[in-house]
């Protein structure tokens, strides 16, 4: 499929009228770093020419995000493909402030076993390719004198093991050629980032692996033992690409973006903070920005102050408002400070969700603690009072809550944190009446407050104390506690 060919879906032919938004050009986005990148991207806000060789394999992200998503064909082999994807993406967005050069693929075989033919093809891409790609856009960016350029890498661009020469050559190629461009660019206000991943959950080991058909006896205990292990990991492997996406795209939102950036398994995996330089030798490795200031950063506060951010943007904006840019303006914090800990989306509204339960749960304790005995008519009349007053107080946080709810109705991993709200108030009202009793109430208590928020005509407090009066009344307490 050509790009003409999706012209329709892709809206091309004229620039959008956002100047302010960063645009990425990534290469290879049909699957693994490059689709995680995409996707973080878009998830934050910004704008992203979308590309592959199969256009196809990425028209659904346009789908998805509108006229922020641009899908492109774009075959890093083909220079004239590569010209009109990034002219496309030029009069599309204006401009490209950010290329990800991730197009590439392993080749697994003994150096002796290598396919001539086969090596040049990994060469092509791997190497050629991305010198392609930057001749294209590089004029834009020296106009404007502005960039980030990152070039992946691998962990196999800073060692070799048997197996992987080829491959290993191409990437030390890679790493030799962006020190370079780095040098030559920086004076002109472009970056350059050499992106040094390894062990990640992609199919770098998979369907997209090459390999040589020949294989000779004499290395079978060296290449050939390390190209069945190499298969056998696929899909096994312990780095998470969407957390090394965030770390990617955290590390551009950096005044002077390191001209190295390692992310070893351990880092993806586990790191709790961007700015935690560790042992390149011992795994994590993200650049040490140093500083007393950095070494007390603490993530966990940080995290409360997205998520707060999160909640006040929904209560503005509502859901389809919510992208990280904006809790990042609302947070007044870095970009990279909230897609870094909460990479997608939808880790934004896990965690207001999360907190969202957890402010009624400590709100529950307390307001059963002030009231160890209730009758069925007390409890209907302080239930009716719990419901006016919350929606007079705070309308528009009740709404956001609200919004979060239904929003782990189309999430499935949500649903567990949404039903611990309703647990939350069936265990309180069997405080005071039975266990059934108390769920009918919760849920009465729910359509109640739904109708006062959205109904034209919303309950009267008779009318919501009679509701309530109804059901607490209607079945004989058998499991509450003793009241008066």
């Amino acid at each position: 499929m050509t790009n003409e060919a999706v012209a329709a879906l892709n809206e091309a032919g004229c620039a959008t009228e956002d100047t302010d938004t960063p645009v990425w050009l990534i290469t290879g986005c049909s699957s693994g770093l490059g689709r995680a990148l995409a996707e973080h991207a878009l998830g934050r806000g910004d704008r992203v020419a979308v590309t592959a060789r199969d256009v196809a394999s990425v028209t659904g992200i346009a789908t998805t995000y509108g006229d922020r998503a641009f899908a492109l064909r774009l075959d890093v082999t083909d220079a004239e493909s590569v010209v009109a994807a990034v002219e496309a993406c030029e009069k599309r967005f204006g401009r490209i402030d950010v290329l990800v050069n991730n197009a590439g693929y392993g080749y697994l075989a003994a150096i002796e076993e290598g396919a001539d033919a086969a090596v040049r093809d990994l060469y092509d891409i791997n190497v050629h390719g991305v010198v392609t790609v930057l001749k294209a856009v590089l004029p834009g960016m020296r106009a404007r004198r502005s960039g980030r350029i990152v070039n992946i890498s691998s962990f196999g661009g800073l060692a070799a093991f048997a197996a992987t020469g080829y491959y290993h050559a191409t990437k030390f190629a890679l790493e030799g050629l962006s020190e370079s461009l780095a040098a030559e660019v920086a004076p002109l206000g472009i970056a350059v980032t050499i992106a040094e991943p390894g062990g990640l959950r992609t199919q770098w080991a998979g369907t997209s692996m090459r390999q040589s058909p020949k294989r000779l006896a004499d290395y079978e205990k060296t290449a050939g033992k390390r190209r069945s292990a190499t298969m056998a990991v696929s899909g096994h492997q312990p780095g998470d690409p969407v957390r090394a996406a965030a770390a990617i795209a955290a590390t551009l939102d950096s005044e002077n973006p390191p001209l190295r950036l390692r992310l070893a398994a351990a880092l993806v995996q586990q790191a709790t903070s961007p700015f935690a330089g560790r042992d390149p030798d011992k795994g994590a490795d993200m650049p040490n920005q140093g500083g007393a200031d950095r070494r007390r950063y603490d993530p966990q506060a940080r995290i409360e102050e997205v998520t707060a951010a999160t909640e006040r943007v929904i209560t503005a904006r509502g859901i389809e408002g919510l992208t990280h840019r904006a809790v990042a303006a609302e947070a007044g914090v870095p970009l990279g400070a909230t897609t870094y800990h909460l990479a997608s989306k939808d880790d934004l509204i896990q965690a207001a969700l999360q907190r969202s339960v957890d402010r009624f749960a400590a709100y529950l304790d307390e307001w059963v603690a002030q009231r160890p005995q209730l009758t069925p008519d007390q409890l209907s009349v302080l239930l009716a009072d719990v419901l006016l007053s919350s929606v007079a107080a705070d309308r528009g946080q009740q709404v956001m809550e609200f919004e979060l709810y239904v929003a782990a109705m189309r999430r499935p991993a949500l649903r567990p944190i949404a039903d611990r709200y309703m647990e939350l108030t069936v265990n309180a009202l069997s405080r005071y009446v039975d266990p059934l009793t108390a769920r009918a109430a919760s849920m009465a208590a729910n359509g109640l407050r739904l109708s006062t928020l959205a109904g034209s005509e919303p309950p009267s407090r008779t009318e919501m104390e009679d509701v309530l009066r109804l059901i607490l009344t209607a079945i004989p307490n058998s499991g509450g506690a003793q009241v008066s």
